[in-house]
């Protein structure tokens, strides 16, 4: 994150998107300045997965990031390269799908930088 966000800005991030938002196999992590995280998986339509991760603040220079064990299903959420919550997502789930990754913000002016993604 290269700019400090507002209350109630949400940065999204996505897995397994085959063509957008809204597509169905998607996992989307969002990040809400104010509340938290919360993890949705989308088929049709959103659905949440778990809980929200509260006690999150990103300010400009955090890394935050999120990756999915496609063997276990458990998706991990990071800020700063250490742990900050976990969400279960099925097995059958994340394994059958392909995609492709991205991230999504309504916060105006917000800057990202260092975006990547991989095995």
């Amino acid at each position: 994150l290269a700019s400090n966000l507002a209350n109630n800005d949400i940065i999204a991030l996505t897995l397994k998107s085959t063509g957008g938002v809204d597509t169905n196999g998607l996992l989307e992590i969002d990040y809400r300045e104010g509340t938290g995280v919360t993890a949705f998986k989308y088929d049709g339509g959103y659905t949440g997965v778990g809980g929200t991760i509260t006690g999150v603040n990103l300010v400009s220079g955090d890394k935050w990031s999120f990756g999915v064990n496609g063997s276990t299903g458990v998706g991990t959420v990071y800020k700063n390269g250490t742990s900050i919550g976990t969400y279960s997502f099925s097995v059958s789930w994340t394994i059958s799908r392909n995609g492709q990754l991205g991230f999504y913000s309504n916060a105006p002016g917000a800057r990202f930088d260092d975006f990547e993604g991989g095995e």
